[in-house]
């Protein structure tokens, strides 16, 4: 599923450059394809100051603008187009029926004329796309997915992608990106990994994410309020550290033998 800024659903160019903003840095990555799979080509991390992004949106789009400037000094990459995603929390889905034969710009209609109905904010205030899902049940039709998301929360990482030069191209769902990350490990699995059930753990800065993966779909997913700044924060209390010392020794290993 791409959830595509322009509207309508379209294939993206061989080389995306990935930018991650969240409440406590700002990450890019390259990947390049390879026969074998893929490799990073180029990364950066660079920390956001505190109430840059606050609840999802950007508050001080200048500190994330300057944090994404020295991203891409340090990753060293030329490559312009940008995918980035949404947090799930951020996004509604809905699951919608069309007939089978029906065009593309007719369920573009059909979604605004019944935006009320699916959407849970005035339709000015959001960005939406819908992608097709696949046969439904009964055969002449056709399960659309249906993708919307605040403007405020969309278009600020938009305004801070063209600061910097760079073309936004892709915005997308963490979850389903995550999907597709287990989807293509499993290729390294027996099988393809067909019927293994698969688990990715994301431990972010605030909180922590459980996803299970079967067959490319997901059956579970759950969120805890806990993640590496909790940690920070133990360690400088145990320690009697500065919660900056505290960062650097975690990130270094430089801690008492008790640590672990």
């Amino acid at each position: 599923m791409v959830f595509s800024i322009s509207g309508s659903l379209f294939q993206p160019s061989k080389n995306l450059l990935g930018v991650d903003i969240s409440a406590t840095s700002v990450k890019v990555l390259e990947l390049q394809a390879l026969k074998s799979g893929f490799e990073v080509s180029a990364y950066a991390s660079t920390p956001l100051s505190k109430g840059a992004l606050v609840n999802g949106v950007i508050e001080k789009l200048p500190n994330v603008v300057e944090a994404l400037e020295r991203c891409l000094t340090r990753a060293g990459s030329s490559t312009k187009q940008v995918a980035l995603a949404m947090p799930a929390q951020a996004v509604t889905t809905r699951t919608l029926v069309f007939p089978a034969e029906y065009p593309e710009q007719s369920i573009y209609e059909q979604i605004e004329a019944d935006a009320h109905l699916h959407i849970p904010f005035p339709l000015e205030e959001v960005r939406f796309d819908f992608s097709n899902a696949g046969s439904h049940k009964n055969s002449n039709d056709v399960n659309v997915l249906l993708v919307a998301a605040r403007r405020e929360q969309v278009d600020g990482r938009i305004n801070a992608i063209e600061a910097v030069g760079l073309t936004p191209t892709i915005v997308d769902i963490e979850s389903y990106c995550i999907q597709r990350c287990v989807a293509q490990a499993a290729k390294a699995m027996p099988k393809n990994g067909e019927g293994l059930v698969l688990a990715h753990l994301d431990i972010g800065a605030s909180t922590t994410t459980l996803t299970v993966v079967q067959n490319h779909e997901i059956l579970f997913q759950r969120e805890q309020p806990f993640g590496g700044h909790q940690l920070t924060l133990d360690i400088a209390k145990q320690y009697g550290l500065s919660v900056e010392d505290a960062e650097i020794k975690k990130r270094l290993a430089d801690l008492p033998s008790d640590y672990v």
